[in-house]
């Protein structure tokens, strides 16, 4: 699976999300205002193992 749109991997979804929060809510951030979304990111072996940020 692709990562989303922030480029950005996790080790959890709990800290894909926050680091999402921190994002939306940073004037300075290009993704300030948007919806973060934690994106499961599945492996070749068909596990998930990681996580990453789509904004909408």
């Amino acid at each position: 699976t692709p990562l989303g749109n922030s480029g950005m991997e996790f080790a959890t979804g709990d800290e894909a999300m926050a680091w999402g929060q921190e994002q939306v809510m940073n004037p300075d951030s290009q993704w300030f205002g948007m919806q973060p979304s934690s994106k499961p990111l599945m492996w070749s072996n068909g596990e998930i193992l990681s996580y990453s940020v789509d904004f909408l």
